[in-house]
């Protein structure tokens, strides 16, 4: 099996608190066999406990496995059962239900970055032999996610309305556009 960031991954991005935000889609391919994930590890960052109150794993809309962060920067999940067909891949998508950020919460500006490394954050089971493996030198690969930045409010820009759209000798508006905080 190997482990990759996958282009449907989302982008660096500055969030508010209080929401779900997905912050990884990671593919893992199994090469020559069929594997089933049992248990994983998800590594979201330094600042995660002050701001993250749970991870959660989606095989597309469905829910796989939801748990708080066990360590200050991880999130373990055991007895999973994601299986992976031989020959071919499947992104499971990271989301953070993130908690409140400010005095007395979590820290403004957290950083928060999730990552799945194959060779240490991933046990899985041959579908063919039964075998379990970890840390092997078949394992390849880590699916690092874009950083993301939380903050107790974020600005957001929108596009206002021009009062014409006809360019006419003289002086026009040719941008209009309003700030505001969520």
């Amino acid at each position: 099996i190997t482990v990759s960031k996958d282009a449907s991954s989302p982008v660096t991005a500055i969030v508010y608190d209080n929401q779900t935000v997905t912050t990884l889609a990671a593919k893992f391919d199994a090469v020559t066999a069929g594997y089933n994930i049992t248990d994983m590890t998800v590594t979201v960052g330094a600042s995660a406990n002050t701001v993250v109150q749970s991870v959660m794993i989606y095989d597309g809309a469905t829910l796989v496995a939801q748990g708080p962060m066990t360590t200050s920067t991880t999130a373990v999940f055991n007895g999973l059962s994601v299986n992976v067909p031989a020959n071919s891949n499947k992104v499971l998508t990271v989301k953070l239900q993130l908690g409140t950020v400010g005095v007395g919460a979590g820290t403004t500006g957290a950083t928060l970055t999730t990552s799945i490394a194959a060779a240490t954050d991933v046990i899985y089971t041959n579908t063919s032999t039964g075998v379990s493996t970890s840390n092997s030198t078949e394992e390849a690969g880590t699916a690092t996610g874009s950083t993301t930045y939380v903050y107790a409010s974020i600005p957001t820009v929108n596009r206002v309305a021009l009062p014409t759209t006809v360019l006419a000798s003289g002086t026009q508006v040719l941008a209009k556009f309003d700030v505001v905080s969520n």
